[in-house]
Formats: C-alpha cells, structure tokens, sequence
C-alpha cells in the first residue's frame, strides 16, 4: 500500500512540477506611452509593441482595444461604459518584429474627448450622441481607461499567447513636464526601432528605443504648456542588436 501511494504521489509532484516550469509567459514588450498624431490628415491613436524572441518565433498578431468611458445616460447620472476601439487593421500576419495597431479619431471615436478644444473646434469635430451616450450634442466621453489585448501565435510552442495593457490620458500637470507612464501623449510620434545589423544585414530591432517618444514640431495636436521634444521612456531596454 505504502508503495501504491508513493507512486501516486511521485506522479501527482510530476503533473504539477511539469504545469508549472511549462507555463507559457507571453513574450511582448509594450511601449510605455501611446500616441496621438495626424496621419493620413486624420488624428490618429497608434499603439506600439513587439516580439522579444530573438528568433523571431511569434508570428502573428491580433489587437483588440476598448475604452473605458465615463458618459451620462438617459436620466443624466454618470455612467462608466466600455466601448470598443475600431483599428484601422487589427490582424498582423509579420509579428516576427513589431506592430503599430492605429485608430482614427473622428466624430464617432470614443476618443475624441483626448484631442484639445481648440483643434476640434477649429475641425468641426464633435461627439455624436447615440442609444449610449444621452449627453448632449458634441460633449464627447470622458476617457478613463484604454485597455489593450494581443493574442499571438507562438511559432515554437505552437500555442496561443495573449499580452494585455492599460493605457490612460494624461492630465494637465504644471509641475513635470515630463510624461507620465502608460499614458496617451498628443503630438508625438514614435522613434523609429526597426533597423539592418551591420555585421549580418539582418533586419533587428533595437529594444533600446521601444518606449523613446518624438515631439511633432509645430503639430496642431500639440499642447502649448508642454515643451520637451522627446522622452526616451521608463526603464528602457539596453538590449543588444
């Protein structure tokens, strides 16, 4: 009997020792800030992140983003909601190095709260009230939350990965004008990251620049009180090429 249990047990240690060490950690890195910038003559949010197999394994990719909103029903109390985010592509069949997921900002967005007064007036740009939303014409959500989700395909294990991050809008601060993390800048763009190693002529990416964020000059998107020109992010990766 002592020996029956004992092989129970060795099994039982087994299953639990082999769930455990073979757990699948998605291996994506997201940038720590989201953008906001005209392209394609439309304000639009773009999302970056990336692979960090070195072997290039992760093959593709699916984003799916939704906003957190603060909006009034119809007896005027506020309410919080969650909108889907429409991307301008959702797939990503070569997410063997990185991805930029975008979406434009336009009267129906439920990001059309984040972009200056000034610019949506000068557009024309105003919320569109729906069954959901019971505020008045033109008062846009109030962004609270921007929760993204990637599934991946993992080409070694041939498993199914899903990374997810929150990003939210950036406060008028008067004391840094530095921005804060995982948060949503206007009228920046993002540092380029994809390159051709000298030695092998590989196409790579350099991690070191995955969160590095650019001032656009003179952008119409571009808040007055803020004045540095670019950010390199938190944490930085140092890694090599």
């Amino acid at each position: 009997m002592e020996g029956i249990l004992g092989l129970v047990l060795l099994a039982f240690m087994a299953g639990v020792a082999w769930a455990k060490f073979s757990a699948l950690h998605p291996r994506i890195l997201w940038c720590e800030h989201a953008v906001v910038n005209v392209y394609d003559g439309e304000p639009t949010l773009m999302i970056r992140c990336a692979s960090l197999w070195r072997g290039h394994l992760m093959l593709t990719a699916r984003a799916r983003i939704s906003a957190i909103v603060r909006t009034h029903d119809g007896d005027e109390a506020v309410v919080a909601r969650q909108i889907p985010v429409k991307l301008v592509r959702e797939w990503n069949p070569v997410f063997a190095l990185s991805g930029t997921f975008m979406h434009k900002i336009d009267s129906e967005s439920p990001l059309i709260g984040i972009l200056p007064a000034s610019y949506r007036q000068a557009r024309n740009l105003h919320a569109k009230s729906s069954a959901r939303n019971k505020s008045p014409k033109g008062t846009p959500h109030t962004l609270v939350r921007l929760v993204c989700l990637v599934e991946a395909f993992d080409g070694l294990f041939q498993r199914t990965v899903v990374s997810q991050h929150v990003y939210r809008p950036e406060r008028n601060k008067v004391e840094s004008d530095e921005p804060s993390p995982s948060t949503i800048q206007i009228g920046y763009k993002f540092e380029d990251i994809i390159m051709q190693d000298a030695r092998s002529h590989k196409v790579v990416i350099d991690y070191s620049r995955m969160h590095r964020i650019v001032v656009i000059p003179n952008s119409s998107l571009r808040r007055p009180d803020r004045k540095h020109d670019s950010f390199s992010g938190f944490g930085a990766l140092n890694a090599r090429r």
